[in-house]
């Protein structure tokens, strides 16, 4: 129970540095966090979807879809990833890849 617990606060630290560096205007310091919660392990499919929002928020639309797909692959019950995605490729007329 105790290394679910520690898992579940290291977790959040990600989270939440990210998103606080996020809504301070420093996009690119809060990919670089996830970047490294993911390098060193402790990649998830929420981490995975806030970077893909994070990159869509820099126009790096490839690496949004990258970790979309890596967001479903890690938790392939979690319909948001594929909503996320399905909805900006549109959006972006992208219809190749919407189809994928």
């Amino acid at each position: 129970p105790t290394a679910g617990l520690c898992y579940a606060v290291l977790f959040m630290d990600w989270l939440e540095q990210a998103r606080e560096l996020a809504a301070q205007g420093q996009v690119g310091q809060a990919i670089a966090v996830l970047e490294q919660a993911v390098a060193v392990g402790d990649e998830s499919a929420e981490i995975c979807k806030e970077l893909a929002r994070l990159c869509l928020a820099v126009n790096e639309v490839r690496a949004f879809t990258n970790y979309c797909h890596e967001a479903m692959r890690l938790d392939p019950a979690d319909g948001e990833p594929y909503l996320m995605m399905g909805r900006v490729l549109t959006v972006r007329e992208r219809w190749g890849e919407v189809v994928e």
